[in-house]
């Protein structure tokens, strides 16, 4: 079954778009939520996740054809000394991705990775 990125132009243009906001992963945490969209997606063909991540190393997105944008950190926010909060920031950042990829959703995953991913699809 094709899904993902392997979907035929016009099925990737009617997938349902959901942004998974994980600025809060990193490193094996990353990985695990990249590998648990690629099942869902291997569930259902038409489910299209676009993972907002600030870690600057997402080979693992990228390596399972995930898509994904990256945010500044918090501490790259407060040495650059930006006007307003990172939690502004962060919130303009999440509304421009919405408006970009056309979402249907938004989903923020912690650490603990407990979020109902299963239940967006």
């Amino acid at each position: 079954m094709l899904s993902g990125p392997y979907l035929p132009a016009a099925n990737r243009r009617e997938a349902r778009r959901v942004l998974i906001v994980a600025v809060t992963l990193e490193g094996a945490a990353l990985t695990r939520l990249a590998e648990e969209l690629v099942d869902l997606q291997l569930l259902r063909a038409d489910f299209k996740p676009i993972v907002l991540v600030t870690d600057a190393s997402t080979m693992a997105l990228s390596r399972l054809g995930l898509q994904f944008e990256t945010t500044l950190t918090r501490e790259h926010w407060t040495l650059l000394r930006l006007p307003g909060s990172y939690e502004e920031y962060l919130g303009r950042r999440v509304a421009t991705t919405r408006q970009l990829y056309k979402v249907a959703s938004v989903v923020t995953v912690g650490s603990e990775l407990r979020a109902p991913l299963a239940a967006l699809i």
